[in-house]
């Protein structure tokens, strides 16, 4: 069972995918997204890399909905969404589920924000992410600094990979991970 605080964060991730804040997810969620990241990396249309982007925000879309309930419009609700989190990933307490999602969501980042193809997350690329989602940048230096454990001013998947599984799973809000996105209680 989801607990308060794993409602709210999941919730939050929820609402940042639901760019047009319709109270579903939907694909052109996910092709405003490309088109967002395509203008805010300078991308021309239809560009090699936009392609590449409108390409991986699709089939994460794709992947959300072979995973979890929908409607007849191919639209995922809130409910659906936490239900999923709960049953398949915190109920069910099942690796190979939050494995997959989290392997997911960092292809996901790492193919939309990692502009230089430098396997890492460098910070102007992290802080890239709130401006896209329309999150307070303010946040990005602390969720940044809390993630970067190593302290080399980068993130590998081998720092997001945890900090991804406890955005996730985690009902210990004093853990760094719950950074992830931000400051998601304001």
């Amino acid at each position: 069972m989801l607990t308060p605080f794993q409602t709210e964060k999941l919730t939050y991730l929820y609402n940042l995918l639901d760019l047009n804040g319709n109270g579903t997810l939907e694909l052109d969620d996910f092709s405003d997204l490309a088109e967002m990241v395509r203008t805010k990396l300078g991308y021309e249309l239809n560009e090699k890399e936009h392609i590449a982007i409108a390409q991986k925000s699709t089939k994460f879309y794709h992947k959300l909905l072979r995973d979890m309930p929908h409607d007849a419009n191919q639209n995922i609700d809130l409910e659906h969404w936490l239900s999923f989190f709960d049953e398949e990933i915190i109920s069910e307490n099942d690796d190979v589920i939050l494995d997959e999602y989290v392997g997911l969501l960092l292809a996901f980042i790492f193919g939309m924000f990692d502009e230089n193809h430098d396997g890492y997350i460098q910070f102007d690329e992290y802080r890239d992410i709130f401006s896209i989602f329309r999150k307070d940048e303010m946040f990005s230096k602390e969720g940044f600094e809390r993630i970067d454990v190593n302290g080399d001013g980068k993130l590998s998947r081998y720092e997001l990979i945890p900090a991804m599984e406890t955005f996730l799973t985690s009902d210990d809000p004093a853990e760094a991970g719950n950074w992830l996105l931000g400051n998601w209680e304001k």
